[in-house]
């Protein structure tokens, strides 16, 4: 018994750190993230996030949920970077929420 205490205590002070310093890392990369500002240049689609929070780089003007307009400054909520392509999570002062894909429309983070 006393051996197995030693065992589970060691695996805590071992794995708890470690989970610490991923976690820190995520939130400071989440923190990093919404530090940034989108303006948007020209007319670009807002589409929206899934149920699942998962965004798609290949979505069409059909599934737009509202256009941004030019000069419209817009906090990000988080960037993705995914397999072939860049999507940003964004909130719009209304407080719409809903991703913008790098490639559709004209913008730029600042």
């Amino acid at each position: 018994m006393k051996n197995l205490l030693a065992f589970v205590a060691g695996g805590w002070l071992v794995l708890l750190p470690l989970a610490l310093l991923l976690t820190g890392f995520y939130a400071y990369d989440v923190y990093k993230d919404r530090q940034q500002k989108v303006i948007v240049l020209s007319a670009t689609p807002l589409f929206p996030v899934s149920d699942e929070g998962r965004q798609l780089c290949w979505e069409t003007d059909q599934n737009k949920i509202a256009s941004l307009t030019p000069r419209e400054e817009i906090k990000v909520r988080r960037i993705i970077y995914e397999k072939e392509c860049m999507t940003v999570r964004i909130r719009r002062k209304s407080g719409q929420e809903g991703y913008i894909v790098y490639g559709t429309g004209e913008w730029r983070m600042h």
